[in-house]
């Protein structure tokens, strides 16, 4: 047969097969994966259209390098919702609740690929490609191979895996990006802020946090049980010591000092202080007299809050210190798990007046964004520098915040 009639058959086949798309589905194939849909930069839902009620998801909602990817019944839950940030015509896809990011896998000649979450290594695996599909939908093709995310067999049930094809055209392959903040119970930044406080998972979270921030080095779940600063090492204002791993400063580390030195028998307290300087230097008011240790009183404080016992006291301190503080921002301000968090954290470091001074200004908004916002009005105030929201605490408040959207939203 003359190679232009093959030729100019397979012309007629084709377009009358994409005319039949578009007929049937009232799409046709995009035309190629550089189409850029310019999406903003954000938090999104991504939702197959084949099963609307369901989200991509990280399987198991597992934090884990290599978890593969479903679809699940969208519970608004980090594992559901991924950061989508635009690089110019190409995007990377990062999971809000393990920070990985979404990976092709395996050769790119293979007709299916699986779709994984991997740490970040900027290759053409872990960036993609996002084109209009029609009626606000979206194909997702890797930029290695040109793979689109795919609902296997376009099923609708719960864990139906994930994972990379050549695009068809099919409903299980277009995606609409619902933005978190279109979700009833998002704050602005588009995290899920609404879940209220529970003492069971919070309290373990918050002591997590707090140890990184106060001695752990800004490293989550870290705590130096023997920390010790000296009169004024923090503040010009702080005029006796600050010990232990959550920084109790005067009165509230001569309490943890006393509580130690009356639990301890008196043979463990002996070995530790045999001329028992401490307990001398418990009769004053610490905080009155500017109380300054000398080098053999300092050593005793500092083997003394490290002993186990001295260890489980600091704990039980804290504890029952932030109970107080979970109260208070609940009854006056919001039982919002993340705004609590933020409220002990502020109240912690500054004390009532300077967290009622940030809360009463968020007026009614306790999203994250709208407190660090408040916090940073501190610094319009010249008239002192050591205000609780002045830029020197910038560090410890943004690791904060970012400790609670991947442990606590």
């Amino acid at each position: 047969m003359n190679l232009r009639i093959i030729t100019l058959r397979r012309i007629i086949y084709t377009s009358l097969f994409l005319l039949g798309c578009i007929l049937l589905t009232g799409r046709a194939f995009p035309v190629h994966a550089a189409e850029d849909a310019s999406i903003a930069t954000g938090y999104y839902m991504l939702v197959p259209e084949n099963a609307p009620g369901k989200v991509l998801a990280i399987a198991n909602a597992s934090k884990k390098a290599g978890a593969k990817t479903n679809i699940r019944t969208n519970k608004g839950r980090n594992y559901q919702t991924f950061l989508i940030t635009n690089l110019g015509g190409k995007y990377t896809i990062q999971n809000k609740w393990s920070s990985l990011y979404l990976t092709l896998r395996g050769k790119k000649t293979k007709s299916t690929n699986t779709i994984r979450q991997a740490v970040a290594k900027s290759t053409s695996r872990q960036k993609w490609y996002i084109s209009p599909a029609g009626d606000d939908t979206y194909v997702i093709r890797s930029c290695y191979g040109n793979k689109a995310l795919t609902v296997k067999g376009n099923k609708k049930k719960n864990k139906t895996a994930v994972y990379g094809k050549k695009y068809t055209g099919a409903s299980g392959q277009r995606w609409t990006l619902v933005p978190v903040t279109q979700y009833p119970g998002t704050s602005s930044e588009g995290s899920f802020s609404e879940r209220a406080w529970n003492d069971s998972v919070d309290y373990p979270i918050f002591t997590n946090m707090i140890g990184a921030v106060e001695s752990g080095g800004m490293v989550y779940g870290q705590r130096d049980y023997g920390c010790y600063e000296n009169p004024y090492a923090n503040s010009p204002i702080e005029h006796t010591i600050t010990v232990g791993w959550a920084q109790f400063y005067g009165s509230e580390a001569q309490t943890l000092l006393s509580n130690i030195c009356s639990t301890l028998t008196s043979a463990e307290y002996k070995a530790i202080d045999p001329k028992g300087l401490i307990k001398k230097a418990l009769q004053k008011n610490w905080e009155a007299t500017h109380w300054a240790p000398t080098a053999a009183e300092k050593a005793a404080v500092i083997k003394l809050i490290t002993t186990s016992t001295g260890k489980q006291l600091q704990d039980k301190q804290f504890q029952e210190q932030t109970a107080v503080l979970v109260r208070a921002c609940i009854s006056k301000y919001t039982s919002s798990a993340a705004a609590v968090h933020m409220y002990c954290q502020i109240r912690h470091l500054g004390g009532l007046k300077s967290v009622n001074r940030i809360f009463d200004r968020c007026a009614g908004n306790y999203s994250l964004d709208n407190i660090l916002k408040s916090l940073a009005e501190d610094q319009k105030d010249t008239s002192s520098s050591n205000q609780v929201g002045d830029a020197k605490y910038n560090n410890r408040h943004n690791t904060f915040a970012s400790f609670i959207r991947k442990y606590v939203l």
